[in-house]
Formats: C-alpha cells, sequence, structure tokens
C-alpha cells in the first residue's frame, strides 16, 4: 500500500474515531450529568469548539455525501408558483385528486416541519390566470395578471369567424386594390386580410362592437358570457394582495401595460419593478382573430405599495434578452444575462462577457454578492462553472462538471456552498433522434472544487426548487413534494 493511500486511511480513521468520541461524550456527560448554570455554559463552549458543524462536516466529508428525497404524497396536489412566506413555510397552487390538471385555482400552504397541506382558498374570479405572485416587506403577496386575450378573441369561434369574414369584407370593398402580376393568389389573400387586421385593430371599442354587437343580441347566453368575460378583462387590469394569514384577496393600482407572465423583483425600498412578460403584439395572425404573444416586452414599470400605484419607469430603453433569473444585487442594481440595471437613475451596465453570459443560464447570488452560473463551454460539448463578480466585471471558471450535459440543465445551491446540478441531455448519450435525459445528479463544493456525481437517480422530473430555512430543496414533481437533503 502507498503512503498516499495509508494517510488517507489514517485521515478517515481519525475522523471516525473523533466522531465516535463526541457522541460517546455527548452520551455520558450531557446526558447522565445534565449540567447547570457555569457548567453548562463551559460544556456547551467545549461542545462547540471539538464538535464540527454543519459546513465543516461537509467540507471534511464530501466524498461520502449522498443525495436523499423525502416523498410527500397528499390527496391536495400542489403543482406550481410556490412562494416561500415569512414563516418557513410554502404557498402554491394546485388541485384535488380527482380534478382536472387545468383546475389549479386553490391555494394550499405545505409546512415543511410538520408534512402539513392546508387549503388557505382560492384564487377570485379576476385571477384564472394567475401566475407566480412576489411577497413584499410586509408579508402580503402581489399579483399582477391583466387577461391579455381581448373579448372578442376569448370567443374565437362563432365571433371571431364572423368579425375576420366581415373586416375582410368591409376592407375590400372600401379598398379596391388589384393583385399585382407578381403576387401569387395566396400571398395576396394574406397581405389583404393582414390589412384588414391591422384596421380592425385601429378602430374604437364602440365601432368594433358594431360588427358582432348584432350577432351576440341573437344569442342571450353568448351574449351574457360576453359580459361577464368582458368585466373580468377590465378589472383584471388592477392588481392584487394576497394575505397569506386570511387568505383574503384586496385590490390595490391599476398596471399600465396588459401583460401577463412578467417577471417581478423586490427592491430594498420596498418597491417592485415589473417588466418582460406575455402580451399581445399588433401583428396579424392569419385566420385567426387572435395575436400573436409576443415575450421580451420592454417598458418598465414600478409598483409602490405605500401608494398603491403603478408608474412607467422605462418605456425608451429596448432591453434584449430578459430572463426569468433576474438577481438583485447587494447594491440595489439588477443583473440580467450580463446586463446590470440600476433602478435609481434607470442606466444600464454592459458586461464585457455578455455575449458569453447571454449563453449561460442558472444565475445563483452567492452569499458575498458573486453570482454562481453554468453553461456551455464554447465550441465544446462541455458543462461549465464559473462565477462572476458584478463589481469589477470579473468572469472566472471554476470547474466543469463530470457529467457533459446538454442545454436547460438545472442547478441550485444546498447549504450556500454546494451546488447541486440535475436533468438535462448527456452529450455522450445520443442518437439520430438527439441526446438522452440525463437522470444522474452531481455536487459541486464552490469553494473547494471537490465534487460528485451522487447516486440518487432522478426517474422523474423535479422542477420549482425552493430552498428551506433547514437548507433541504423542495421540489415538485408529479404533484408530490420531494424534498432534498444531503446525508
Amino acid at each position: 500500500m502507498s503512503d498516499e493511500n495509508k494517510n488517507v486511511e489514517n485521515k478517515q480513521e481519525e475522523n471516525q474515531n473523533r466522531q465516535e468520541c463526541n457522541k460517546i461524550w455527548w452520551k455520558n456527560c450531557w446526558v447522565k450529568t445534565q449540567p447547570t448554570g457555569f457548567n453548562l455554559i463551559f460544556m456547551c463552549l467545549v461542545s462547540i469548539l471539538i464538535i464540527p458543524n454543519g459546513n465543516i462536516s461537509f467540507a471534511s466529508n464530501f466524498d461520502k455525501l449522498e443525495g436523499h428525497f423525502e416523498v410527500i404524497t397528499t390527496k391536495e396536489k400542489i403543482i406550481g408558483n410556490l412562494i416561500k412566506l415569512k414563516d418557513g413555510r410554502v404557498l402554491g397552487n394546485g388541485k384535488g385528486e380527482e380534478e382536472s390538471p387545468l383546475l389549479n385555482k386553490k391555494i394550499y400552504i405545505f409546512d415543511p416541519k410538520t408534512y402539513k397541506i392546508t387549503k388557505l382558498g382560492e384564487y377570485n374570479s379576476y385571477l384564472e390566470n394567475a401566475n407566480k405572485g412576489i411577497m413584499l416587506n410586509n408579508g402580503k403577496i402581489l399579483y399582477v395578471c391583466p387577461y391579455i386575450h381581448s373579448p372578442e378573441s376569448e370567443f374565437n369561434g362563432p365571433i371571431g369567424i364572423l368579425i375576420r369574414d366581415k373586416v375582410i369584407s368591409d376592407y375590400r370593398n372600401n379598398n379596391k386594390t388589384e393583385r399585382p402580376a407578381t403576387m401569387s393568389i395566396p400571398d395576396y389573400r394574406r397581405k389583404v386580410e393582414k390589412l384588414a387586421w391591422q384596421h380592425y385593430k385601429n378602430l374604437s371599442k364602440k365601432e368594433r362592437e358594431q360588427i358582432f354587437m348584432p350577432f351576440l343580441k341573437e344569442n342571450p347566453e353568448l351574449l351574457q358570457k360576453y359580459k361577464e368575460y368582458e368585466e373580468k378583462y377590465e378589472k383584471s387590469m388592477y392588481a392584487q394582495l394576497l394575505d397569506p394569514v386570511t387568505g383574503k384577496f384586496e385590490y390595490t393600482g391599476k398596471v399600465n401595460i396588459r401583460r401577463n407572465y412578467t417577471n417581478k423583483i423586490l427592491l430594498k425600498n420596498g418597491n417592485v419593478l415589473i417588466w418582460g412578460g406575455v402580451f399581445l403584439s399588433e401583428e396579424n395572425i392569419y385566420g385567426n382573430i387572435e395575436e400573436e404573444q409576443k415575450r421580451n416586452e420592454s417598458i418598465i414599470e414600478m409598483y409602490n405599495p405605500q401608494t398603491g400605484l403603478f408608474s412607467v419607469v422605462n418605456d425608451t430603453q429596448k432591453i434584449n434578452f430578459l430572463t426569468e433569473y433576474p438577481i438583485f444585487l447587494d447594491d440595489g442594481r439588477i443583473f440580467y444575462y450580463g446586463t446590470i440595471y440600476n433602478p435609481e437613475n434607470n442606466t444600464f451596465f454592459q458586461s464585457e462577457y455578455k455575449n458569453h453570459l447571454r449563453g449561460c443560464f442558472n444565475f445563483i447570488k452567492l452569499k458575498n454578492g458573486n453570482i454562481l452560473l453554468s453553461g456551455l463551454s464554447e465550441g465544446k460539448h462541455n458543462s461549465i462553472i464559473e462565477i462572476y463578480n458584478p463589481n469589477t466585471d470579473e468572469l472566472k471558471k471554476i470547474g466543469d462538471l463530470l457529467i457533459p450535459r446538454g442545454e436547460k440543465y438545472s442547478m441550485t445551491l444546498y447549504n450556500d456552498d454546494i451546488a447541486l446540478i440535475y436533468d438535462g441531455t448527456n452529450y455522450n448519450r445520443c442518437d439520430y433522434s438527439g441526446c438522452y435525459r440525463e437522470e444522474r445528479m452531481e455536487i459541486f463544493n464552490i469553494n473547494t472544487g471537490e465534487q460528485k456525481v451522487l447516486k440518487l437517480k432522478l426517474k422523474e422530473k423535479i422542477n420549482s426548487p425552493i430552498k428551506l430555512d433547514d437548507n433541504r430543496i423542495m421540489f415538485l414533481s408529479n404533484g408530490k413534494i420531494k424534498l432534498f437533503s444531503l446525508k
């Protein structure tokens, strides 16, 4: 046996003996004597000095760590939009066991200490399209969820066909144009329909209703549904606040932009910045009353909880590459994909590594203010882990993943210094149809560079990671709650 192997074995034996001694000391000296007063304080200090804490134990026994899942299965299934509350519990929306997957209007709270799931209430009728909210400093949760489909487009069956045919017919009658000899009949038809649709979008609400209201008045049931949706459509422009204690909603200010699934970030002063999301463009969709859904809306709004008002912060600077990973920096600026936005003076800083960072994903802010990120090596089938310093604009590679994962793999932080990497595809296991999904998980110590592949495999996809107060990570998987820990 080599000297190196002997040293490793000796160190392992020393660690085991030390841990065993600590257990014996604790059992004999603490349980039997039950010290009080000065002795109690003294023994506590001694125990702190000789018993390694979680971080030290992880550092010295990294190679022994393995992943474990606790699976929580109940009739009430939490299926998304997770928000960690101030008391450590987790709020999410879900459905009953027998309900359709589309009926996810119920609000549940999961207690990771007791494993109890309780129903808090339901989203009201003006939050049927509720996306993930954001918790304010006062503990309430802000939801910004305007309906993005106009009332007439929501009923795009009979009403949509009527509007399309009527608008195109009127436009053709009022705009006599001949088809150019160089344009095919299908292309000419699409051009006319596009122009007709743009004409319809420029009409006032009253002028639009003159087109389809006569038809609705002949169908009382459909007319009633239209009026109900129209009320929701208008009222959905007002944001709502949920009190997680009482389960009650209250209305707050009206947003300026009709869009949904927005990015939201809480500032130090308690205000909320809102940008991005899904909105309706002014582009034509051939053969359908609905417009195309576009992402990357550039206008930034700010919500002030004190006044309950929304104001436009930026409507000129085009913000490209908006991300679902906005990171709030310690100095109040916001990082996203190599751009740093300062909301105080409405200015933007572009990183020297902007183009590289736009190809990365899984951005996580560390305790020291730096940003841990992962991505793919340029020109190589290799997955890398890097650290970016937003103060100095420096980017440093700290390691390669053990498994060459393809795009869309995930990374989250465990115990502040261990990165957990999972999902994605394996570049070494590909065929003509693509690369196979990777079931193995791996961990990476960002302080020491140690890494290993865990024995635990993911037979089902996991998503929506939430770090709990005890360092466990809560995931959702096919309606079940899975609590991950390293031991």
